[in-house]
């Protein structure tokens, strides 16, 4: 085979490679054509390095949102959330489970009183728990119940919002009378048990009863 004849089999085999032009002569002698091939497959590589870097920016933007939307939620739920201040008396106070001291007691021949003794002369934050119960009693209890003649029961209101003190009365239930005398005392709600003021009863054989 002659010069000529290999140089134009070669010349067909990379026609038939390249479709529309001849990658050989574009590398020894660029021409227009070979320029548009080049310009036009720059353009399609780029296209899809353009698509692909677009879909990676949207992954991005799209999992930082994810997590700015999570952190929007948590703070708007710890926002709305109500912590209640509680007074110092809900923590500082002078815890009581006398089980003598219960609406339900019924001792014989007992006569206790509240003066001064357990809560002294300057008034005292009791807490009722255990056997005592959780409150002072707040309907009348029948003399000589609770260990005592004249039974304290509180014919006030009691707070209904946690934090909050209401001041009432005590009415003592003796001879007939079921408010023969009282006194006044607080009562605060420490959001899930009350707490109560308490100086001592006006007398002997007069005595707080709880529930």
């Amino acid at each position: 085979m002659s010069t000529a004849d290999k140089k134009s089999a070669w010349n067909n085999r990379d026609g038939e490679l390249s479709g529309s032009w001849n990658v050989k002569e574009c590398i020894i002698m660029p021409s227009g054509r070979c320029l548009l091939g080049l310009t036009i497959g720059m353009l399609l590589g780029g296209v899809a390095l353009a698509a692909i870097i677009t879909l990676w920016i949207q992954n991005q933007q799209s999992a930082t949102t994810a997590i700015v939307s999570t952190a929007s939620v948590a703070a708007t739920t710890v926002g709305t959330t109500t912590i209640v201040a509680l007074p110092g008396q809900c923590s500082n106070y002078t815890s009581n489970t006398d089980a003598t001291r219960n609406a339900a007691y019924s001792g014989v021949g007992s006569s206790t009183c509240d003066n001064p003794t357990p809560f002294g002369y300057n008034p005292t934050w009791v807490r009722f728990s255990g056997a005592a119960g959780t409150q002072l009693a707040n309907t009348v209890v029948n003399s000589s119940l609770c260990s005592t003649s004249a039974t304290g029961w509180y014919s006030g209101v009691m707070p209904s919002s946690a934090g909050t003190t209401n001041n009432g009365t005590v009415c003592y239930n003796w001879s007939g009378l079921s408010c023969w005398q009282s006194n006044t005392i607080s009562v605060t709600n420490c959001n899930g048990y009350y707490v109560f003021l308490l100086p001592a009863t006006p007398s002997c054989s007069y005595r707080y009863c709880t529930t």
